[in-house]
């Protein structure tokens, strides 16, 4: 019986000795003398393999053993150890003042120490590409890269231009450098199209179908030099974009959302000296602005309809072009998950951008759903990594030519009405003063008619990502294999519909009765519907 009694009391201490060895979860924080977080820190457990890296505010989760030494280290702050006495251990650590200490990506998920690149470069954090809470992940950099020319035309999805270090090209070459996305060339191409191939829709290009939120760092490296990595594609530089992967750890839930309104910025600015006319001569049916002084005294205008005319003050409108465009809004929410163990850690993305321009009806819109998972496994000497992303968009872009012989451009029309003349009454486009027979000028059309007639469309889904195998023989030699795929199919839709005026009518294409004679341009109108496949 006795024996029994020490064996069940042996069994007892064996267990609670190996429950007491268990790993569990350690937390905490790495920052410097200030009191800042210091990124993507290193810690892993001394005499070990067990590590993870530390995310953008400095927070680390590891798994560990009351007692065991945790080592913290990472570019530009020198190496510390601390032994683990409970569930929370915070790091203080000196930063190293060297120009050496700075590291950038540059091929292939290569980094080296800035001072050592043989050209310019300029890195930004997930912090500053999301500051504004961009919808584009380029949008929050503009104005803020040394040498390079970001724009964009500003409506919901359109494209985004970049020019590093001034133009190379000129007569319409390509000046636009190449993206790369963990280490794979991705394509910056735009699908677009018109029925007579001057309309000018914008669709957008490629980089818009990112989710900033994804986005861990981007690296631009200027000028020719960068073309030693990529060959002849990025002659015009290279724009590395790194993206967010998971740490080991319990799960990280992380949110963020944003509403955004917005209004038309510059605008052309008007003379209000001199009302409808030219010459100094008013004339019912012009669409310039030099007529007679403007005295503020009723006048008739616009076109005569059964004898019936419309009258107002012959008055300068305050910033009349002001009076066509409304509010523009904004809903941009992302959510990820991320987590995993020493072995296998994770990253789940979803974001959704619903967002209606300042164009009135939903002529400028933009409905932008992503996906993205991606997974990193460390075997030992072997990784594993992959990453996958799912876009689906729908837009709805103006014309922005010059209109053609299927329907005019809306800002063109715009600017053909005289600067006393009420922009905003033409909305209610099919009246009878205001409608494709008796609209006030015979060289434009009503811009509300080609707000709500006519329209451009595309719905465009995306798949793209990476596969990643990295064996390392030793601590300077290793193998890797990458293969790397962007699949997209853009469905274009485009539509205008006729527009001609009635014989006899004040625009008539045939015996105009508008004190010029001047008949207007019929507008054949057209569809056209068309599908591109890249791969």
């Amino acid at each position: 019986m006795r024996k029994f009694l020490s064996l069940i009391a042996v069994l007892i201490l064996c267990c609670s000795f190996a429950f007491s060895q268990s790993r569990e979860a350690v937390s905490g924080r790495v920052t410097d003398q200030q009191g800042q977080p210091v990124p993507f820190a290193t810690i892993r457990v001394k005499a070990s393999k067990s590590g993870v890296s530390a995310d953008g505010n400095g927070d680390y989760t590891i798994n560990a053993r009351t007692g065991d030494v945790l080592v913290v280290s990472g570019t530009g702050i020198t190496e510390m150890e601390s032994a683990v006495t409970g569930p929370v251990l915070n790091f203080k650590v000196e930063r190293r003042e060297s120009s050496l200490s700075e590291v950038v990506v540059t091929a292939l998920g290569q980094s080296q120490s800035k001072a050592k690149v043989g050209y310019s470069t300029q890195t930004f954090n997930s912090a500053a590409i999301n500051r504004n809470a961009v919808v584009g992940v380029l949008d929050g950099l503009e104005g803020r890269v040394a040498g390079a020319e970001i724009s964009t035309t500003g409506g919901p999805g359109s494209s985004t231009k970049v020019v590093l270090r001034s133009y190379g090209n000129i007569a319409g070459a390509n000046n636009q450098p190449l993206y790369v996305i963990d280490g794979v060339p991705m394509s910056d191409g735009q699908f677009q199209h018109a029925s007579d191939g001057t309309d000018g829709a914008d669709y957008g290009n490629g980089m818009n179908n990112i989710n900033p939120n994804d986005v861990e760092s981007i690296t631009i490296l200027k000028g020719t030099a960068a073309s030693s990595l990529y060959g002849g594609l990025a002659k015009n530089g290279a724009i590395m974009i790194t993206t967010k992967k998971g740490r080991a750890g319990k799960l990280k839930v992380e949110y963020s959302g944003s509403a955004n309104m917005s209004k038309v910025g510059k605008l052309p600015t008007y003379q209000t000296e001199f009302g409808q006319g030219w010459g100094g001569v008013f004339v019912l049916s012009e669409n310039g602005s030099w007529g007679p002084k403007l005295d503020g005294k009723d006048r008739l205008w616009g076109s005569v309809v059964d004898n019936s005319q419309l009258i107002k003050p012959f008055s300068a409108i305050k910033d009349p072009l002001r009076q066509f465009y409304t509010t523009g809004s904004e809903i941009n929410n992302s959510i990820s998950l991320s987590g995993g163990s020493d072995v296998t850690r994770f990253y789940f993305s979803y974001s959704n951008v619903v967002s209606d321009g300042i164009i009135p009806t939903k002529t400028d819109f933009q409905a932008r759903n992503t996906l993205a998972l991606r997974t990193n496994s460390n075997f030992g000497k072997f990784t594993v990594n992959t990453s996958i992303n799912y876009t689906d968009q729908k837009l709805r872009v103006p014309n922005t030519g010059q209109g053609t012989s299927s329907g005019g451009g809306v800002f063109e029309s715009l600017l053909q009405i005289p600067v006393d003349v009420p922009i905003k009454d033409f909305k209610d486009y099919k009246n009878r003063f205001f409608n494709v027979d008796n609209y006030f000028n015979p060289y434009s059309e009503n811009p509300y008619f080609g707000l709500y007639e006519n329209g451009n469309q595309q719905n465009l889904t995306r798949v793209f990502g990476n596969f990643d195998l990295n064996y390392k023989f030793t601590p300077e030699l290793s193998a890797q294999f990458r293969l790397g795929g962007d699949f997209t199919n853009a469905r274009t839709f485009e539509w205008k519909q006729p527009n001609a005026a009635a014989d006899g009518s004040w625009r008539g294409v045939s015996n105009p009765t508008n004190p010029e004679g001047a008949s207007a341009t019929a507008d054949v109108g057209g569809v056209f519907q068309g599908s591109d496949y890249y791969g």
